[in-house]
């Protein structure tokens, strides 16, 4: 245990240092800022900017570049700006981001999750990686400003306590967009053994048998994702929120209940006996052969998605949402699966290397506008969209791609919206994708929660706190996931479960639940 503490502490003060070193070089870049002409989009400039990003899953199959798809190139053209994409390796995003930082030398434009960095966004720019964008979209982003303005709840979260903007960020434009994955199982199975949709942990623990006794499921639940069901149990896998406190799941008694059922499942094969390095592609084949029954995923690239390649060989295959588990029948579920408003993984931060944080910020903008909104969330008329009687509607190259695409896969080509990124994500293009009744429904019933009222918004570290709090917090998911795997596949024997959160304890969450409830204070008070 004390190499791996050591090798923690070291990376994280690694990590710190870098933020430090960049400051005074970064910053001199920007002295030499480069002008544009604006008089509206598309701008007049010869200046080209880099775009660092990860790449849509959605597109990795097909190209290794935003820049070949019919959406990059629109936006540029609707921008006038020229853009050269780069995208890190898949799964490396992290660590090759690092070596950016390390070096110096940063792209124009990085869009990165800089909520979740060490240290969180002050770090990020006090250390001079990124700037404070407060000046720039006063003066250079209307279309984001207007928007914060009209929405102030957005605007106290995409700032940090300081007050500094620092990113352009990917936002909701509506609650029913928070939910769009959960639990799911066949209907067709449900109906011919006569069961109902599962509400609690202990109906879902019937059902599975169900799938395995009469069913022959090998894999009853195939799907990687368990820690859904902490839910039925009153709690969760990480931090929330409860009567105005900060509370960590694993530390409730609640969790070892949960632990203890999902022993009882793995040793009577209702899991997956791989759980710990199960794949996303091993979970949908299990549905695929009938091995499995049940599932967790996304409304378009599972539910969607299998039900259309199932329905070929298997007319009669068909999912149905489940809601998250209560722990009473008949109760409204605590919990639940909810993405906030603003999602931090896909906004966009500009760099103190940037050769015109101006252009940048005009580019940027872009996604706010109303152009910048059919674009993102649409694509590009009379190729991913038409209009119709005066409503817009996915074409046949979206909805029944030629190539076999999903729709999600063939939107990625055109638009941002079956993704995410810099821009405001409008309800119009779910009612537009989402067009079987089953996802239709699914949103409704994966919605009937209460878990808006648990999730811990976006609170921020101080620079003197962001190394205390980035340590402990690392230590403790590293642990907490380790020792929860070896307690569920029997490694760890359940009789030694009080020792688990003993080891909580010793890797500081004590400590961490001061500093983050300390920080929730701060963040009512924006």
């Amino acid at each position: 245990m004390k190499k791996r503490k050591t090798f923690t502490y070291i990376t994280a003060g690694l990590l710190m240092v870098v933020l430090t070193a960049a400051n005074t070089g970064c910053k001199q870049k920007t002295e030499t800022t480069q002008e544009f002409s604006f008089e509206g989009y598309p701008v007049k400039s010869d200046i080209k900017l880099t775009y660092w990003s990860g790449l849509s899953g959605n597109l990795r199959e097909s190209t290794d570049s935003l820049g070949t798809t019919p959406f990059a190139k629109k936006l540029q053209e609707e921008t006038g700006v020229e853009i050269e994409f780069l995208h890190p390796t898949q799964l490396m995003e992290k660590e090759e981001l690092n070596l950016l930082l390390a070096s110096g030398n940063l792209p124009d434009i990085i869009q990165y999750d800089w909520y979740n960095t060490l240290g969180g966004p002050e770090s990020a720019i006090s250390g001079g990686y990124i700037q404070p964008l407060n000046d720039l979209i006063a003066q250079e982003a209307p279309n984001l400003k207007s928007y914060l303005e009209q929405h102030p709840e957005v605007d106290k979260m995409v700032k940090t306590d300081e007050g500094h903007y620092y990113v352009f960020p990917f936002i909701r434009g509506d609650e029913s967009l928070c939910v769009s994955k959960g639990l799911m199982l066949r209907s067709d199975w449900l109906a011919e053994l006569g069961l109902l949709v599962p509400e609690t942990v202990e109906e879902w623990t019937q059902v599975l048998r169900a799938f395995r006794d009469e069913k022959g499921a090998k894999i009853p639940y195939a799907a990687s994702n368990i820690e859904v069901f902490t839910g039925g149990f009153g709690t969760q896998p990480e931090y929330y929120l409860e009567d105005g406190q900060i509370r960590y799941g694993p530390m409730q008694p609640e969790y070892l209940d949960y632990l203890r059922m999902m022993r009882q499942w793995y040793e009577e094969g209702l899991i997956d006996k791989n759980i710990a390095t199960t794949s996303e592609t091993e979970m949908r084949a299990a549905i695929y052969s009938g091995s499995g029954g049940a599932t967790y995923g996304w409304l378009s690239s599972t539910m969607e998605s299998y039900i259309r390649d199932m329905q070929k060989t298997e007319p009669a295959f068909l999912l149905v949402a489940a809601p998250f588990p209560a722990e009473e029948k008949g109760e409204i579920p605590e919990f639940g699966d909810r993405d906030s408003i603003y999602t931090s993984q896909s906004s966009a931060a500009i760099t103190t290397s940037c050769k015109s944080p101006r252009l940048a910020a005009r580019f940027l903008d872009y996604g706010y506008s109303e152009q910048g909104k059919i674009l993102n969330n649409f694509g590009i008329e009379h190729e991913s969209f038409v209009i119709k009687d005066g409503k817009r509607a996915y074409t046949d190259k979206i909805l029944n791609n030629p190539d076999g695409f999903s729709a999600g896969k063939a939107l990625a080509f055109y638009a941002r919206s079956s993704y995410s990124g810099p821009f405001v994500q409008e309800k119009e293009h779910a009612d537009m994708f989402y067009t079987l009744p089953c996802q239709q429904e699914a949103v409704r019933v994966w919605a009937a929660n209460r878990a808006q009222q648990h999730m811990v918004p976006h609170i921020c570290a101080t620079a003197s706190e962001s190394y205390e709090i980035g340590t402990i917090d690392d230590e403790l998911r590293r642990y907490r996931k380790e020792m929860t795997m070896k307690y569920i596949m029997g490694v760890e024997p359940l009789e030694r479960l009080e020792l688990f959160q003993q080891g909580l304890r010793e890797r500081g969450i004590e400590r961490a639940l001061e500093i983050r409830q300390i920080q929730y204070q701060r963040y009512q008070k924006r």
